[in-house]
């Protein structure tokens, strides 16, 4: 395996933040493949919407890489994929904004004492917030009961006018 001595291997590897963590002689020893393998995993993320929209592909991508480094050439990529979603690089705007959309498609079940942006906008906001504070694994069950959860909380007005005023 060639040794990261390549400017080019590093000046990618400076498009993952986080990677501070590394002291400039670790990098110079890291193989170029593990920079690539990560950056590489980095666009693969950030071309699938059931990564990018729930999780954050600059810290999946960290997470890839620092497991690599750890466990070496022997742990197969699909493996290291298995192992770093571990709860923390949870971000769920982009899927946040998919269900502001949708409530607001979906007119027919929108509350008919709110305002529907508001509605929508709350469901939205709180949706994120409970996957993002939930900690673990995204499945599609902890999304049900996001979901859930934030229907019924933003259908109370008065949770709405809380909610507003954070």
């Amino acid at each position: 395996m060639a040794k990261a001595q390549s400017n080019d291997a590093l000046m990618q590897f400076d498009l993952i933040p986080g990677k501070d963590h590394l002291t400039e002689e670790q990098k110079k020893v890291i193989p170029d493949e593990y920079y690539m393998e990560a950056l590489t995993f980095r666009k693969y993320c950030q071309s699938k919407p059931d990564l990018y929209q729930y999780f954050d592909c600059d810290c999946l991508s960290r997470g890839f890489f620092d497991e690599r480094v750890n466990a070496g050439p022997e742990k197969s990529r699909d493996s290291i994929m298995l192992t770093i979603d571990d709860g923390r690089c949870v971000d769920a705007t982009e899927e946040g904004l998919n269900v502001f959309n949708r409530c607001l498609a979906n007119n027919l079940m929108l509350p008919s004492n709110l305002d529907p942006e508001e509605y929508c906008g709350c469901s939205a906001t709180i949706f994120t917030q409970l996957l993002e504070k939930a900690g673990v694994r995204v499945t599609p069950q902890l999304m049900l009961k996001a979901q859930t959860q934030a229907q019924v909380s933003c259908r109370k007005p008065d949770f709405i006018e809380r909610l507003r005023k954070r």
